[in-house]
C-alpha cells in the first residue's frame, strides 16, 4: 500500500506511489516475458494487445499488494523476460525486440528522469 509520502511526493504525474512504480515496471516485465514465450510458440498476434488497457488492469490488480511481494514479483518477472529471451534465436527483430526494448531499457529511460526529481525533492535538493 502506498504511503501519504509517496502519493504526497506525487512520483509520478498520475499520482502514483513508488510501489505503484515497481509495480508498473514488473507487470510490464511479466507481459514482456508472455510476449516472448508466444513468440517462441508461434501464436503471438501484436494487435491482440492494448498496452494502455494492460497498464491500467495491472495498477489495479497490484494496488492492494504489499510491497515486498511487489519487488519480489518484478525481480521474477525480470528473471522469466531474460529466460524467455535467451531462449529466442541470436538478435531477435520484430515484435520480440520491441517488446525487450519496451518493457527494459526503454522503459527504465522513461521512468528515470521523474524518479530522480522525486529523489531530490524527497532529500530536500
Amino acid at each position: 500500500m502506498s504511503t501519504a509520502r509517496d502519493r504526497a511526493a506525487g512520483l509520478l504525474p498520475r499520482g502514483w506511489s513508488t510501489k505503484d512504480l515497481l509495480g508498473h515496471i514488473g507487470t510490464s516485465l511479466a507481459e514482456a516475458g508472455v510476449a516472448l514465450e508466444r513468440i517462441r510458440a508461434g501464436t503471438y498476434r501484436f494487435d491482440e494487445i492494448d498496452v494502455d488497457q494492460l497498464n491500467v488492469q495491472f495498477l489495479a490488480a497490484m494496488s492492494g499488494v504489499p510491497f515486498e511481494i511487489v519487488r519480489i514479483q518484478a525481480w521474477s518477472a525480470r528473471t522469466m523476460l531474460r529466460r524467455e529471451y535467451f531462449s529466442l534465436p541470436p538478435e531477435p527483430a520484430g515484435s520480440a525486440a520491441w517488446w525487450v526494448r519496451k518493457a527494459g531499457p526503454d522503459h527504465y529511460g522513461e521512468q528515470l528522469p521523474r524518479l530522480r526529481k522525486w529523489i531530490a525533492e524527497i532529500n530536500g535538493a
